[in-house]
């Protein structure tokens, strides 16, 4: 016999009623309907494991529940678990980066599906500052691989303090050094503020250096060498002379050890 499910929900006896007949009754379980709402985060790498929270409504427990991902006809699956809203890990991604359709099947029915979007790993290339004050606030441009469109949830991370990122050309974002106690501190990027990848290093000093003495004080010919003696200075990519007249003009500093060389422009 094939019958049509009325529009009802919950666990129900069902008969076979033929005339007058009635037959035993069997329990039958009719389920709310899965609907999707979201899902956190919505991307994720390509190598997976990545926790995943997908909340809606028709989620069921004490049933068979999957996590399942679509792309170019190819299927992926992972068990996950119900509570309130449903959990579960992302497979490792074959075909690799792109967007999936993001599905759960409640006893092997389907629900409709939601976009996720899988990426490569982020790589970290280099960063053009490697020195700060622990007051931070200097801002810093990142050169990674595999990011080559904008995105709005990526951060930067200093150690244990985490700053917004900026996306700022294909594989380049610009981060505002936050203020860290003095030392080497690890540097990270994540792409959706979730997964972070990377492993650089700035070294954060107690102060900005101190000037002492200029060596010679007083000079009639520019492009002219001068020494800076001082205390607290350090070999920086960044170090750099400034003179301040009626226009502000900078130049390229050598670190010497008690100081720092450069040329008066």
């Amino acid at each position: 016999l094939e019958c049509a499910v009325p529009s009802i929900q919950g666990v129900v006896d069902l008969r076979v009623k033929t005339g007058s007949d009635v037959s035993n009754a069997i329990h039958f379980e009719i389920l709310e309907a899965v609907s999707l709402e979201s899902v956190l985060p919505h991307t994720g790498p390509t190598t997976g494991n990545t926790a995943l929270v997908i909340r809606g409504t028709g989620f069921a427990r004490h049933h068979a529940v999957e996590c399942r991902w679509r792309r170019d006809g190819a299927l992926s699956r992972t068990n996950a678990t119900v509570s309130t809203d449903v959990r579960c890990l992302t497979p490792a991604f074959a075909q690799g980066p792109g967007v999936y359709d993001l599905s759960l099947t409640v006893d092997g029915v389907e629900s409709e599906s939601l976009f996720f979007e899988v990426r490569d790993t982020l790589e970290l290339l280099d960063m053009d500052l490697d020195v700060s004050t622990a007051l931070g606030g200097a801002s810093t441009l990142i050169r990674v691989r595999h990011l080559e469109l904008p995105t709005s949830d990526a951060e930067c991370r200093f150690g244990g303090a985490t700053v917004p990122a900026t996306y700022w050309a294909a594989n380049v974002v610009q981060c505002r050094v936050p203020a860290h106690a003095a030392g080497k501190v690890n540097v990270s990027v994540s792409p959706d503020g979730v997964h972070f990848y990377g492993n650089l290093q700035i070294v954060y000093v107690p102060e900005p250096p101190s000037i002492i003495e200029i060596v010679p004080s007083t000079i009639y010919d520019s492009n002219a060498s001068i020494a800076l003696v001082g205390s607290g200075f350090t070999r920086s990519k960044r170090l750099t002379c400034r003179f301040t007249g009626d226009e502000v003009t900078e130049t390229p500093a050598s670190y010497t050890g008690e100081g720092a060389t450069c040329q008066v422009p």
